[in-house]
């Protein structure tokens, strides 16, 4: 499972995507050039959630053609799968700033970038986030 919305409202717009780059559907995004590419441990200045995975088998991966992305914005929350592997580990992070392992999981021991704000546990694996380093801010630079 990779990012899912879970309250706020849709704010689908189309980017360009980096060439010859892989996107998970539901992966968390950010620019770089200009064009999407799927955030990382080290990513800053999110744009949002990709809602079409880009795959070396499609047509066009190698070109910049344009994804849908939906837009994070201030108040909206997104469920995601977390490496942790408890209930009471996660709801002591209810209100912290977290960091991604990847585009598509939260990391709960790491707290550099404060990609993410915990807002509340879904069950051992899955936490509900709003997504606080965001493009449209500047909270966070990519390192």
């Amino acid at each position: 499972m990779a990012f899912q919305r879970a309250s706020g409202k849709t704010n689908i717009q189309y980017r360009a995507k980096t060439a010859s780059t892989a996107i998970s559907n539901g992966a968390l995004v950010y620019t770089a050039s200009g064009q999407l590419i799927p955030a990382d441990a080290t990513s800053g200045d999110h744009y949002g959630i990709a809602m079409k995975p880009v795959a070396s088998g499609d047509a066009d991966y190698a070109s910049t053609t344009k994804i849908p992305v939906d837009v994070a914005g201030e108040d909206d929350i997104f469920s995601v799968k977390c490496a942790e592997s408890t209930v009471a580990t996660l709801l002591a992070l209810v209100g912290t700033y977290i960091d991604l392992t990847s585009s598509v999981l939260a990391d709960a021991t790491a707290s550099a970038k404060d990609a993410l704000l915990v807002v509340g546990v879904v069950s051992a694996d899955e936490i509900l986030v709003k997504i606080a380093s965001r493009e449209n801010i500047l909270r966070t630079a990519t390192t």
